[in-house]
């Protein structure tokens, strides 16, 4: 978080709402908590080192711009069930713009995604950012992960 200089935003670290990020506790209650405060202005979504299991979608419904960032790979998002995991969409249906998305890591674990299921999903993004993002599968058993980001 420090490499980046957030003028004016609010950060929204999901430590702060309760995330434990041990990949074993289930983190979605705490993320959705982080969320909600998020969208109600914009500001930074902070994941943190740690691996924050998940399991429903996380969805992001606003007209704030806003940035969702982590540390990199040591920053994970643990993906535990078989429907979209981050759903961006804006609250009127109008375009959302000047969104960053960027260095942190998906894994799916255990639970074969259906074609049509994306890690990243987002709905009418114009002039806006993903980078430095991973997203992988680190179970043999399933399927890879067969759809990343849809836009």
């Amino acid at each position: 978080l420090t490499k980046f200089n957030f003028v004016c935003s609010t950060v929204f670290n999901i430590r702060d709402y309760g995330a434990v990020g041990d990949g074993q506790i289930d983190d979605t209650h705490a993320i959705v908590e982080t969320i909600a405060k998020c969208m109600e202005g914009g500001g930074v979504f902070y994941i943190p080192t740690g691996t924050f299991v998940v399991r429903s979608s996380l969805i992001f419904k606003t007209n704030y711009r806003f940035t969702i960032t982590g540390d990199g790979l040591s920053s994970v998002l643990l993906w535990e069930f078989d429907d979209h995991l981050i759903v961006i969409l804006s609250q009127d249906g109008s375009e959302l713009s000047h969104l960053t998305i960027r260095d942190f890591a998906i894994t799916s674990r255990a639970v074969l995604k259906p074609l049509d299921k994306f890690a990243i999903y987002a709905q009418d993004l114009v002039q806006s950012q993903i980078e430095h993002i991973i997203i992988n599968s680190n179970d043999s058993k399933s399927s890879p992960v067969s759809s990343g980001i849809a836009m």
